[in-house]
């Protein structure tokens, strides 16, 4: 299922910084323009989806990262989902291709970082997942500085006694594997929230600012007719 997915989305906007920790910079302001949901009417994928597990597979493991690397500006699109919220994303990919849409838009949450070296970071935090190879949170991250564009994923990979792997995808679409994540509180008021997910976003920032596909190991893509 790689099906180039067109892009209508054309937005420019001034990037509010959510800080964690010290961080405080503003993001930097880009140029107005129309916004609309970047998933076009006409999407498609190119077989059926006959699960609700298959549809939440494709969007966070090949649409939403096909979205951030293709799309010309990839400020623009961080800007979109600042000011629109991921669930826009999430309503126009089910809605224009029939699927049932399953989550509402409480279940979908981001939040965008300014980190030290200027790296743009957005977390996006998703419904909890039961299934394996599906995400818990995921990263879109972009180095202004150098151009380069990273997504990463946090994945089940054992339920029950749950653990998690910090994964990701590269612009060709292969699927990578940084090794094990650390499982997080539901709540952000838990100390340990904020302790884990500071160190995790570190990580994340350490292997955007290394080659990924080195430094990272290719993992067998997750069976996309079903887990």
């Amino acid at each position: 299922m790689k099906k180039r997915i067109a892009l209508l989305l054309a937005l420019c906007l001034l990037l509010p910084c959510i800080a964690l920790g010290e961080t405080t910079a503003e993001v930097p302001a880009a140029k107005e323009t129309t916004a609309e949901p970047p998933v076009a009417a006409e999407t498609a994928v190119d077989a059926a989806l006959p699960t609700a597990y298959d549809v939440r597979y494709y969007f966070e493991q090949m649409l939403l990262p096909q979205l951030f690397y293709e799309y010309e500006d990839p400020n623009q699109f961080l800007g979109y989902l600042t000011e629109n919220g991921v669930f826009s994303v999430w309503e126009s990919f089910t809605g224009n291709n029939g699927f049932d849409r399953v989550y509402g838009q409480e279940d979908f949450a981001q939040n965008l970082y300014l980190e030290d070296d200027g790296t743009l970071m957005m977390l996006v935090n998703l419904p909890k997942p039961e299934d394996l190879h599906l995400c818990n949170r995921v990263y879109l991250c972009l180095n202004p500085n150098t151009g380069k564009r990273g997504y990463y994923t946090v994945e089940l990979i054992q339920a029950g006694e749950e653990k998690w792997s910090l994964g990701g995808r590269t612009e060709q679409g292969e699927t990578l594997n940084f090794g094990e994540a650390r499982a997080i509180s539901e709540d952000p008021n838990d100390p340990a929230y904020t302790e884990i997910l500071t160190a995790e976003m570190a990580e994340v920032l350490k292997i955007l600012n290394t080659d990924a596909a080195s430094e990272g190991s290719a993992a067998p893509a997750a069976d996309e007719s079903g887990k």
